[in-house]
């Protein structure tokens, strides 16, 4: 396996991991639609 597809490999298996971690997190917690958005430093 040359270093191209391994690093093709690790992309999508963090990108899984971070899409299944997020979707956990958002069942867990609960997402409330209704919330307003965090406001930025300014």
């Amino acid at each position: 396996m040359n270093g191209l597809t391994r690093l093709v490999v690790s992309f999508v298996i963090f990108l899984l991991a971070c899409l299944g971690y997020g979707r956990w997190l958002a069942n867990k917690w609960g997402i409330d639609q209704n919330a307003p958005p965090p406001r930025g430093v300014s």
